[in-house]
């Protein structure tokens, strides 16, 4: 097994059904809006984890809640939508509750300066998603050095910076134990 697709799989407990079933990992991973700054210190460009968004899920997640919001005349083609949405996700509505609010949601700003929002869906019964849970709790202990240069200017670099991420999915990745 590759590292993405170690990444990508389900974790290893028979508990958990799915990679979207109920865990405590929807507890670890409660998210929130954020801003670009806070993007940026987790994403890179071209970011593996951006890459493995879950978008199909997001896509439905839209079209529950295009349906919840229109409640048309012909409801019961909206109901009967909403359960297929759920159905192909393999997760019940108290589940799919629970998955809005581990959507990370970052808004960013292009040269306009007109906002939008960059949606991040990991599921949360991934080796992906607790490996992303431990990287972000490590980077944010601010791992910093400080030193000063030839012209007395302060020099900070991060000592974890986002390329450490690959390094450290890879860490776990060898050193999960099955």
């Amino acid at each position: 097994m590759q590292l993405n697709d170690w990444l990508d799989s389900k974790i290893k407990n028979s508990l958990i059904k799915t990679k979207y079933s109920m865990s405590n990992a929807y507890l670890l991973m409660r998210s929130s809006i954020k801003n670009m700054n806070e993007y940026n210190e987790y994403y890179k460009k071209n970011d593996q984890d951006i890459k493995a968004n879950d978008v199909k899920v997001l896509k439905l997640l839209n079209e529950y809640d295009k349906c919840l919001r229109l409640k048309n005349k012909d409801w019961q083609e909206d109901k009967n939508m909403l359960e297929n949405i759920l159905q192909e996700l393999d997760i019940n509505s108290e589940e799919l509750y629970h998955i809005y609010n581990i959507i990370e949601v970052y808004t960013v700003y292009n040269k306009t300066k007109t906002p939008h929002k960059i949606e991040i869906l990991i599921p949360p019964n991934t080796n992906r998603a607790h490996a992303h849970y431990l990287f972000k709790n490590i980077k944010d202990c601010d791992y910093k050095y400080q030193y000063k240069n030839r012209n007395n200017e302060i020099i900070t670099f991060d000592l974890l910076g986002k390329n450490f991420k690959n390094k450290f999915y890879n860490f776990c990745y060898k050193n999960t134990i099955y």
